[in-house]
């Protein structure tokens, strides 16, 4: 007589429990796998760039003596979503006198103008000297400079310094 061996009937049901569960974990990788979707652009750029595109005096602040300065900086930055900065400005007076002030900026376009007022700033004749410098902190650590020299005419008291960014 032939002797048959006979599989116990729960076996089949582990085999099948073995492939479904096997199918579901691959179902689950595929899913949530980080598979890179296409784009147009992929790399970006770490970089910033400050520039001092304009700085001029006059009555900003409608005090009747032209003692104030403006000061237009431009942020050209990489490309990305969301940037964080800080910079220093600072307007040295020709009798070599400073004030430095420090702006955080959140920004979330790639090219940015920001306008600075030194109010009452401006208060002897000679050579002034705008100086910047910037550390973007996000989405990388990156610093620049810029600096500029004018000599706005006059200079006249009018009042406590106040700077301003608008």
């Amino acid at each position: 007589m032939l002797a048959v061996k006979r599989r116990p009937e729960n076996s089949s049901k582990k085999v099948y429990m073995r492939v479904l569960l096997i199918c579901i974990t691959a179902l689950v990788l595929v899913a949530f796998s980080n598979v890179p979707t296409a784009s147009a652009y992929t790399q970006n750029s770490d970089y910033i760039n400050v520039i001092i595109y304009d700085a001029y005096y006059g009555d900003l602040d409608q005090g009747g003596v032209d003692n104030d300065i403006h000061v237009t900086l431009l942020f050209d930055l990489g490309y990305y979503a969301y940037y964080e900065i800080y910079y220093d400005i600072s307007l040295t007076l020709p009798s070599g006198l400073t004030y430095t002030y420090r702006v955080h900026v959140l920004a979330w376009y790639e090219h940015i103008r920001i306008d600075n007022e030194f109010l009452n700033h401006a208060t002897e004749a000679g050579d002034y000297k705008v100086e910047v410098v910037a550390l973007m902190v996000f989405p990388s650590v990156i610093l620049d400079s810029a600096s500029l020299v004018f000599d706005p005419p006059g200079g006249d008291g009018g009042g406590d310094p106040v700077f301003r960014v608008a």
